[in-house]
């Protein structure tokens, strides 16, 4: 629980010191430094933030996999022949059982 503790006290102080950059007054004389600093911060966070939203990714992506649309893929599934079963000329299927 301490180590939570401190990585929460960690980012919290990050994200002070950038609140305090943005709230200086010359950073917009130009929107150039402005500009410059947002897109560093942005990607400050996202580095600082990637043991987080990786792991999380994954396993998103693990669970939400899309089903394969190809009859040549590895991982296709019964119901995906069924399917293509039912859109084939009766002919064609007729010689495709034969095949089998």
């Amino acid at each position: 629980m301490g180590l939570l503790h401190d990585i929460g006290t960690f980012f919290w102080q990050c994200f002070q010191y950038d609140v305090q950059i943005f709230s200086k007054p010359w950073l917009y004389y130009t929107i150039l430094p402005a500009i410059g600093y947002l897109i560093f911060f942005l990607v400050k966070w996202c580095v600082l933030t990637t043991p987080l939203w990786v792991p999380i990714t994954i396993v998103l992506r693990v669970l939400n996999c899309p089903p394969p649309q190809c009859r040549n893929c590895l991982h296709s599934t019964i119901k995906e022949f069924e399917h293509i079963d039912k859109e084939q000329v009766p002919e064609e299927k007729a010689k495709r059982q034969m095949q089998r």
